[in-house]
């Protein structure tokens, strides 16, 4: 294979078939094909960096779990309305189309009445209810995301 420049144009010739590469006296073409191919590049590689951090988000700041629905009811000075509230949110969740509902969780928000003591009594009623204060149910939501 053998090469004959002529007038800024690079002719290579072979045996069989003659290519014409056509180029300023600075490269002017290749250079212009080696930005385009790495503005390509660059914006593929941006959207995989963008695809994985939304993945690494989604998996570490919500940890997604499908095994169930915890609800989470915070209450403070409800003593006249909580019972009913609950009784009705208990009842749709068990006898209703609610199944994924795995645990429902209440937090008293330091009620100076006696919310927490109706809540302690329907808590031994049902078992899918836990009651406690909102540094409790927060080590609860703790232990949900370690499991």
């Amino acid at each position: 294979m053998k090469s004959i420049e002529k007038r800024g144009k690079n002719y290579i010739s072979s045996s069989n078939t003659k290519k014409e590469k056509t180029y300023d006296k600075k490269g002017g073409i290749l250079m212009l094909d080696f930005i385009i191919n790495s503005i390509i590049w660059t914006f593929a590689l941006y959207g995989l960096f963008e695809m994985i951090k939304t993945i690494i988000y989604i998996y570490s700041c919500t940890k997604l779990k499908s095994d169930g629905i915890y609800l989470i009811v915070a209450v403070k000075n409800q003593e006249n309305k909580i019972e009913g509230f609950l009784r009705s949110l208990l009842f749709r969740i068990i006898y209703g189309k609610e199944e994924l509902v795995r645990e429902v969780m209440i937090a008293d928000l330091d009620s100076k009445d006696d919310t927490f003591n109706i809540l302690k009594k329907m808590e031994k009623d049902e078992k899918i209810m836990k009651v406690g204060t909102w540094r409790e149910c927060k080590e609860i939501i703790e232990s949900i995301k370690e499991s």
